[in-house]
Order: structure tokens, then C-alpha cells, then sequence
């Protein structure tokens, strides 16, 4: 074989691996950009799925009157154990979409904060802690409807149990929104990840979860479990958060997926072939 042939099938097989590994770098980022897509819309249906559990089969939007007896509360669950545990399985699912959201926001304040996220990684562990603080309240009031013909006394144990550690324990949420609010107004990039207003807003969504910490003084008015301030404004905070995040995460996912296939500025646009990277040998 002439030097000449041979010159040219090495640049061939040079061609052929480069525009391979081009090809399994874009299968690989369209994979993750497809995911991170998958895991922000995990929001919304969780919304969705949560309405469905809690207030159209449950019938707990809002839950039982905290100064509702021990019979009252019995005869709730005896009424319809069947819906109530429908409901209260939704719920539990339904939490369980909150750790793909949860993560694509860790993968987005990552990016923020760059190699020591610190702030991120406590918004994980913190975010995964929301998602027992929705799971087991429900299994509570799940194990109350499992078996109706308890005593009311024991009913309504069950009961107070679970809407207790549902909306009483509201201190995890409250760090997490702080954090990622904190995260958000640090990205000092002329572009943003995330714009600047939203740093206050999570903010603003973790101090209206605040008020819960208080219930457990009060059976009636605006902070007890049924009042204004536990369930009203934070149901409404929360689903907020859900839908402008999501909002947000995909415009995030889709300015970064921009960013990672724009050719490189310091060439000019132009990415050069791996041909024209081979010096030529002196004349």
C-alpha cells in the first residue's frame, strides 16, 4: 500500500471515530435532557394527583375539625373507609413524584454553585425529609380508615396524629425553600440559571409554611389545621411553588441544552474537523 493510500485511511478512521463518539454525545445529552424534562413535569402531576387523593375521594380539603370529638371523627371514617383509603394512596403516591422534581432542582443549583455545592446537597437531604413528612402523616390517617370499627378514642388518635405531623412539622420545608432561594440570588452569571425574583419567592413559599409549628396550640380560628394560616395559604403556596418551578426548571433545561450545542466562541463558530487539527509535516 503507497504512503498515500495509507494517509488517507487513517484520516477515514479518524473521521469515522470522531463522528461516532459525536453521535454518542449527543444520544447522551438528549438522554438527560429528556429526563431532567420528565422529572419537572413530575410537579404538576403531583398537584393533580394529590387534589385527586385529597379532596375529591378523601373529602379532607379541608381535613376533620380539630375540635371535632372523639364520635365525630369515628363516624367520618366509618362513613367511607373505602375513599379515604383511596385517597390517602394517592397521597402517598403523589409525595413519591416530589423526589424527581426535587432532584432536577439540585442538578440546576449545582450549576450555581459549582464544585462545592454544599447548599445543594443540604437541599436534597432536606427535600428528601419533605417527602416522609407527606408519607407518613398519610399512613396515619390510612391506618385510621384500614380499620373503622376501632373506638372512637382511638380514631381520633390516629386522626390527630396524622394532620398534627402533616402541617406541624414545617421547619424542614421552611430550610429548603430558604436554601434554594439563598442558592438562586448567589448566581451572579449576566445569565442566570434561575431568574433573580425567584430567589425571594422561594423564600416567600418557606416562610408561609412557618405558621404550622404553632398549631398545636389552637383547636379552632385561622391556626388551627383547618385555618387559614396552616392549610389555606400554604396549599396555595405550595402549589404555586410546584407550577412556577416547573415553569422555571424547563426554561433552565432549555437555555442550558442552547448554551451545550452552541458552537464555541474563541473559534469563531466553527468547530474544526479533527483533519485539520494534524500539522502538516515541513515542506
Amino acid at each position: 500500500m503507497s504512503p498515500a493510500r495509507s494517509d488517507a485511511g487513517h484520516t477515514t478512521l479518524s473521521d469515522d471515530r470522531h463522528a461516532a463518539l459525536s453521535d454518542d454525545r449527543h444520544t447522551t445529552r438528549s438522554a438527560a435532557v429528556a429526563t431532567q424534562r420528565a422529572c419537572a413535569w413530575c410537579g404538576p402531576a403531583l398537584v393533580l394527583i394529590c387534589l385527586l387523593g385529597l379532596a375529591v375521594f378523601a373529602r379532607f380539603a379541608p381535613p376533620p375539625e380539630p375540635a371535632a370529638g372523639p364520635a365525630d371523627i369515628a363516624a367520618i371514617f366509618r362513613e367511607s373507609p373505602t375513599a379515604i383509603r383511596i385517597g390517602m394512596m394517592l397521597m402517598v403516591f403523589g409525595a413519591a413524584l416530589l423526589g424527581p422534581f426535587i432532584a432536577v432542582i439540585s442538578a440546576h443549583l449545582r450549576r450555581i454553585e459549582g464544585p462545592r455545592p454544599t447548599l445543594t446537597y443540604l437541599q436534597l437531604v432536606l427535600g428528601a425529609c419533605f417527602i416522609m413528612e407527606i408519607i407518613f402523616p398519610m399512613m396515619a390517617v390510612q391506618t385510621a380508615a384500614y380499620r373503622p370499627e376501632r373506638s372512637d378514642v382511638v380514631q381520633q388518635v390516629l386522626n390527630d396524629y396524622g394532620w398534627l405531623t402533616f402541617f406541624g412539622v414545617a421547619s424542614t420545608a421552611f430550610v429548603q425553600m430558604v436554601i434554594i432561594g439563598v442558592v438562586i440570588l448567589q448566581d451572579t452569571r449576566p445569565t442566570p440559571v434561575f431568574p433573580r425574583w425567584s430567589g425571594y419567592f422561594n423564600v416567600w413559599v418557606g416562610l408561609a409554611f412557618t405558621p404550622g409549628t404553632v398549631l398545636v396550640f389552637f383547636k379552632s380560628g385561622p391556626l388551627a389545621w383547618t385555618g387559614l394560616f396552616i392549610f389555606w395559604i400554604p396549599f396555595a403556596a405550595f402549589f404555586a411553588w410546584l407550577a412556577i418551578m416547573t415553569w422555571l426548571l424547563l426554561e433552565a433545561i432549555a437555555h442550558e441544552t442552547a448554551e451545550e450545542g452552541a458552537p464555541p466562541a474563541e473559534s469563531g463558530g466553527v468547530t474544526p474537523s479533527p483533519a485539520s487539527s494534524i500539522t502538516s509535516p515541513p515542506s
